[in-house]
């Protein structure tokens, strides 16, 4: 009992060594991590009262054009979607054309023929209020579509870092990198809303994460600190309460054997006395064929031999000490 009893005490005492140093060896792992993400807020302004608060000429559309071809070549450079800036380029060119036929109709230059073929072009237009301003509307669009790329291309960036510097740290980012794939899909097919939601969502959900993993950290410090302060009272404690463990268990141990071993003793005075209901049955009341009573005793005589094969054992593990343990029988 003695050696049992120092065996779980030097058990005890490793176990919080082990404790102690794996607590100080992760204390800083998630502590001081940065994420770093841009403050900016991007609002996009309406493009129509923009355009319409300036009076633009012909050469300042043809310079939006230019400018607009520009952006789209650069968009392919850079393999960004383009079809919503070459949508709004197309729209730019037809209200253009139709801003020439307007034209052509107030010019009192203009031949019959030439009248005529815009007319045409014009049916169900409400050419009279058409101007410049309507073309730089669809061109500007363009300059903000590019602008929110390079945006929402950085942001990425950013995200893509952050993931990475706290995967390195041992985090979980399986829910992040799901988001940031997702956001990533969508720019490249344009769906810049889409994107820039899941971008959100995904800082959201790291930062989340970020914060507690800190808190998790500064648990850890703590109790690293409590047991290196006071790790011989803890050690202390925990023998004390691994000897009352050890002493209750035995007891207990003791108590189910002796149960067992009175329940045994119980079952075996029993079967003789269904041995000799069955005698008495057969031989003397003859209410049971020869048959019957051969099974009946062939059964209860294996019976008793079992409990006779391990009932010494049960008594051998109560003694203690050279002196066996009596177990009071019951009374016939």
């Amino acid at each position: 009992m003695k050696s049992d009893f120092f065996i779980s005490l030097t058990g005890a005492a490793l176990f919080l060594i082990f404790v102690f140093m794996i607590f100080n060896f992760q204390t800083n792992a998630f502590t001081g991590f940065a994420v770093e993400y841009t403050n900016q807020t991007h609002n996009f302004t309406d493009f129509q009262e923009e355009a319409s608060n300036i009076n633009y000429t012909n050469e300042d559309v043809l310079f939006a054009f230019e400018k607009s071809k520009l952006i789209i070549e650069e968009m392919k450079n850079m393999n960004f979607s383009y079809e919503y800036m070459q949508d709004n380029l197309d729209e730019a060119y037809r209200v253009y054309e139709q801003l020439n036929y307007a034209l052509i109709l107030g010019n009192t230059n203009s031949t019959p023929t030439q009248k005529e073929n815009a007319k045409k072009a014009l049916m169900l237009i409400d050419w009279k209020n058409l101007d410049y301003n309507d073309i730089i509307v669809y061109t500007n669009k363009i300059s903000e579509r590019r602008d929110k790329a390079y945006v929402l291309y950085d942001d990425l960036n950013v995200l893509s870092k952050n993931i990475q510097n706290y995967a390195t740290s041992g985090g979980d980012v399986s829910i992040v990198t799901n988001l940031y794939n997702q956001a990533k899909i969508a720019f490249y097919e344009d769906r810049y809303e889409e994107a820039s939601t899941l971008i959100e969502n995904a800082k959201n959900e790291l930062e989340s994460k970020m914060v507690d993993a800190s808190k998790l950290g500064g648990l850890r410090k703590n109790a690293t600190n409590f047991i290196a302060k006071n790790w011989f009272y803890i050690i202390f404690v925990l023998a004390i309460l691994l000897g009352l463990f050890f002493i209750i268990y035995r007891k207990m141990k003791k108590v189910i054997l002796k149960n067992k071993i009175i329940k045994m003793k119980a079952e075996k005075q029993a079967l003789y006395e269904m041995i000799k209901k069955t005698q008495e049955e057969r031989f003397t009341l003859n209410k049971i064929s020869s048959l019957v009573y051969n099974i009946r005793i062939k059964n209860y005589k294996e019976k008793i031999a079992n409990i006779e094969r391990n009932l010494p054992v049960l008594e051998a593990n109560l003694v203690v000490k050279g002196k066996k343990v009596k177990v009071k029988r019951k009374k016939k």
